[in-house]
């Protein structure tokens, strides 16, 4: 599971090798490999604001917020 896949769009970033290393280490141990990547985002482009080719779901905040599958934060929490 991979939160905040935005940062990770580049193919020749140090996470896509670190996943294809697991990957390659999993199939060299008798295993399968890694079944499935899942990538979770607010922002789901790339650096050109282009939309990623694998998108499942995009669902518009306001939207995810009026369903409860994400919440506004207060201006009283930390990080304000």
């Amino acid at each position: 599971l991979n939160d905040e896949a935005h940062h990770v769009w580049d193919p020749d970033s140090a996470w896509n090798e670190a996943i294809a290393t697991l990957h390659a280490d999993v199939r060299r141990r008798g295993g399968e490999g890694i079944a499935a990547q899942l990538d979770f985002s607010a922002t789901p482009k790339d650096n050109r604001a282009n939309p990623f080719k694998h998108i499942v779901c995009d669902t518009p905040l306001d939207e995810a917020v009026d369903a409860g599958i994400v919440r506004r934060r207060s201006s009283a929490e930390p990080g304000d």
